[in-house]
């Protein structure tokens, strides 16, 4: 396998930076199809960054590689240094910087740009002329299980054929806007793109970066940059999601939650979630669900404020039925 490691500039005043980028495959030939993977969005989303590098190490095993795969393993290194959402540098989520393909961003003077800015302008070159992309990440705080997100409903066939557990249609970031992220960006330019997400954030899971694998190698083997040996069994049909059904239960104050179920858990209607001890009185109480589904997201760390996620919960469709609006 051919292997050439190159950088992503991105220029700012005052905080430049030189990104690692990892081009596998046919690296002199403009003729083939590209991919561009990304992780380390967010810093303390250890679980995607984790893939990533463990994704570029099968990839030098593999000497059939039909195009072209650029692997961008930490996207945002003073957030990674810092193990935060936002980048400290100036405060900005880089998950919504990502504007597509909106003129006025185009035009914006280099001055003008924030570090956080700047590296999503430059991710965003880089896709121009991509086939495709995915995009890493994992919970922050807490434990996914892994899943791919697709922003157009024509991807549906490319979410379920990465063979996750569950494929989910997302409108919006998890600030509720409609544009921003990476995923979203690349849709608005037509290129077929994905999100995964990989377990834990903050603690890494060795089984999620193994199944995050898998995924990649896939979806690279749907889209035909691999043979088709590499490919999974794809997602079943009731568990690819055409609409955002999340149900979220949330910690009504401050408190320590202690979770005794597993994301990817059948539940039924009232199933207890964990325990949550108040430290208003130290007194312990359950936390139990509501409809029954599966278990997509499970808080890990167990300090929690007042309006934290503690779980997520798909509804359970019949598998007769799909998942039909």
């Amino acid at each position: 396998m051919i292997v050439e490691r190159g950088f992503l500039e991105v220029a700012c005043p005052g905080h430049p930076l030189q990104l690692p980028i990892h081009r596998f495959g046919a690296v002199n030939d403009p003729r083939t199809s590209r991919i561009l993977i990304t992780a380390g969005i967010h810093g303390r989303e250890n679980g995607g960054i984790g893939t990533a590098y463990a994704l570029m190490e099968t990839l030098t095993g593999i000497s059939e590689l039909r195009g072209v795969v650029d692997v961008l393993p930490v996207a945002n290194p003073e957030s990674c240094d810092a193990e935060t959402r936002t980048n400290p540098v100036d405060g900005k989520n880089l998950g919504e910087c990502f504007t597509g393909c909106g003129v006025a961003e185009d035009t914006l003077e280099l001055n003008g740009r924030s570090q956080t800015e700047a590296i999503a302008r430059a991710i965003l070159a880089r896709l121009d002329g991509c086939a495709h992309l995915v995009d890493l990440h994992s919970a922050g705080e807490a434990r996914y299980l892994p899943h791919a997100l697709f922003f157009r409903e024509e991807e549906a066939s490319s979410a379920a054929a990465a063979g996750l557990p569950v494929a989910l249609l997302r409108k919006t970031t998890r600030e509720g806007a409609a544009t921003g992220m990476l995923s979203q960006a690349a849709a608005l330019r037509g290129i077929p793109a994905l999100t995964f997400e990989l377990g834990g954030g903050i603690t890494i899971w060795p089984e999620d970066v193994g199944v995050g694998v898998r995924a990649i190698l896939s979806i690279l083997a749907y889209w035909n940059y691999l043979s088709p040996e590499h490919a999974s069994e794809p997602t079943a049909p009731n568990q690819v999601y055409t609409q955002d059904s999340r149900m979220f239960t949330k910690a009504a104050e401050e408190g320590v939650f202690y979770p005794s179920v597993e994301p990817g858990q059948a539940l039924r209607r009232g199933d207890r979630l964990g325990t949550w001890v108040s430290l208003k009185n130290l007194e312990a109480k359950p936390v139990v669900g509501g409809d029954e589904g599966y278990l997509l997201y499970l808080r890990s760390r167990c300090r929690t404020h007042g309006g934290d996620t503690l779980a997520m919960v798909l509804p359970k469709i019949p598998e007769e039925d799909g998942n039909k609006e």
